[in-house]
């Protein structure tokens, strides 16, 4: 318990108040929307990726506005705790016939998509 004591105040001290220097940017991240696979089936927002892809500009600062409010609270919509499994086997790999090398499709939110994306850059970083 003192270790975490001892912890949790080095990390105030060296944590810094401004999360400007941790926002997602746009500048930094827009490859990633450019990235995003056409044709691709949409999740329960039924919006496809096309529509990040070729957005306005004013579209796209709403987005990364929202990856941020979610980012600085930590807290994601709850609509993103729910995916769509499809019960239809897609074969990956192995022989055929076993059941084993099938897996299910999962129709993710675009959105979530996007922020895992954005999120698996920044720690790359």
């Amino acid at each position: 318990m003192e270790q975490h004591k001892l912890w949790t105040q080095n990390w105030k001290c060296n944590c810094k108040d401004d999360y400007k220097d941790y926002e997602i940017e746009r500048e930094e991240n827009e490859p990633i929307l450019k990235k995003l696979k056409n044709g691709q089936a949409s999740g329960e927002d039924n919006r496809p990726s096309e529509l990040y892809n070729y957005a306005s500009e004013k579209f796209k600062t709403r987005l990364f506005t929202f990856l941020n409010e979610i980012y600085v609270s930590g807290t994601p919509p709850a609509e993103w705790n729910s995916m769509n499994v499809i019960d239809l086997p897609v074969y990956k790999r192995g022989e055929r016939v076993d059941p084993n090398n099938d897996w299910g499709i999962n129709l993710l939110n675009s959105r979530y998509k996007i922020n895992t994306k954005v999120l698996h850059e920044k720690l790359r970083r």
